[in-house]
């Protein structure tokens, strides 16, 4: 199993900053590689069911994955639904 992580120090208020890293829509102007992201049709807000998009380049290879939030609150976790990798987020 790989496990990534990176830490970065944000001179914001933390509920600003976790609200810009778990907004989908926001994902590819931070996030190495993703080339577009987004809520999926029919899910335009956060909340626990809510489904999301994100195509990225991965190893040279264009990977699209679609995510579902199982939980939500100070934490969000980001599960895989559809993907060629399986993949979990949590933030």
């Amino acid at each position: 199993m790989i496990k990534a992580e990176h830490s970065v120090f944000i001179n914001r208020p933390v509920n600003e900053v976790f609200d810009y890293i778990v907004d989908p829509t926001k994902e590819h102007e931070w996030q190495e590689g993703v080339i577009e992201s987004g809520y999926s049709p029919g899910s335009s807000e956060p909340g626990v069911g809510a489904e999301a998009f994100e195509k990225r380049k991965f190893m040279g290879r264009d990977m699209v994955s679609k995510l579902q939030v199982t939980n939500i609150g100070f934490q969000i976790f980001f599960i895989c639904v559809i993907a060629p990798i399986q993949i979990s987020k949590f933030y």
